[in-house]
């Protein structure tokens, strides 16, 4: 994903050159779209602490599901008050970039833990692959990549259950709980000692 407009919550003002006095989520929809030069499809919105240090990583992604009678924009999950919010838009360079990012960081830990490694799991959406990078096997290129010796295996899926995607909130907690997720890439690193990395 890669952020296509942000505004804090609490009256602040989109990075993108839009109207200011953006108040309602059609006005914020008309100018992502107006922004974008069309609306991309499918849109997101992610939400995240007000204070967080980086403006372009770190939210947890929802889609939106309707506009209340009263204009609130309603999401999937619960979101805290004053929070800063973004529309994000499926990016195929932003998900390889994220992808390598993710599988680095793992083979770091690894080499650190001194872990036996036997091989991998890859569950990657069906609405990715070839269609969305406009080329073969991305998703376990990047693993590849970064680990090269080990087996991969893996499939399609219409659902995908792991940790937050790597730059979305809890994404780089080890300890981050799974849950379904849709249009992710999501691998499991199988080590000698029982103990599993995602």
């Amino acid at each position: 994903l890669r952020p296509v407009a942000t505004r804090p919550s609490e009256g602040g003002a989109f990075r993108a050159p839009v109207d200011p006095r953006l108040e309602t989520p059609e006005a914020t929809i008309r100018a992502v779209a107006s922004f974008c030069d069309g609306l991309p499809r499918p849109l997101f919105f992610g939400v995240k602490p007000l204070d967080a240090p980086d403006l372009l990583t770190g939210y947890a992604i929802a889609p939106p599901q309707h506009v209340d009678e009263d204009g609130a924009l309603v999401l999937e999950s619960p979101v805290v008050a004053n929070a800063l919010g973004a529309w994000f838009a499926l990016c195929p360079k932003a998900s390889r970039a994220e992808l390598a990012e993710a599988a680095a960081a793992a083979a770091r830990r690894l080499r650190l833990d001194q872990a036996d490694l036997r091989g991998s799991l890859v569950f990657s959406c069906s609405g990715r692959g070839r269609a969305f990078h406009s080329a073969d096997h991305c998703d376990s290129l990047a693993l590849r990549t970064a680990l090269p010796n080990i087996p991969i295996i893996g499939c399609f899926a219409n659902g995908e259950i792991g940790p937050p995607p790597f730059n979305e909130l809890g994404g780089r907690d080890l300890d981050a709980n799974a849950d379904v997720m849709g249009f992710t890439s999501q691998s499991v690193l199988l080590r000698l000692d029982g103990a599993t990395l995602d």
